[in-house]
């Protein structure tokens, strides 16, 4: 349930800034929309996979997991830039100008997005 908010946070996120600022988000219609929220999901689980296989490679010791803890905070950061990038690049009729669009965005999409309930 969690994941199925976070596209439609993702949706409305990027539509609005289309519907905003078409100088700088251009979408062509719905089913580019929709291949725009597919592509976000499966860079989502390809960045995952990749960060998982690296701190997997990464040594037990200490030098080794504070190389893991900045590698995860690097991938956390850029996530949502990557994901968008991968959209822009994969779909056709999706346009972002401006790096600090994609900054703006990903801000935007980490924010609001909904964390899992930890329970202690």
């Amino acid at each position: 349930m969690r994941n199925i908010i976070n596209m439609i946070i993702k949706i409305a996120i990027i539509w609005g800034a289309a519907w905003m600022f078409p100088e700088y988000v251009k979408i062509q219609d719905t089913r580019t929309m929709v291949l725009v929220v597919a592509t976000l999901l499966i860079a989502s689980i390809v960045l995952t996979v990749m960060g998982v296989l690296i701190l997997a490679a990464l040594p037990g010791n200490g030098v080794g997991i504070g190389i893991a803890m900045l590698i995860t905070i690097i991938m956390a950061l850029a996530s949502g830039i990557i994901q968008l990038m991968a959209a822009v690049h994969f779909v056709p009729g999706f346009e972002i100008h401006g790096k600090l669009t994609y900054i703006i965005l990903a801000l935007l999409m980490a924010v609001f997005s909904i964390e899992e309930k930890k329970e202690a």
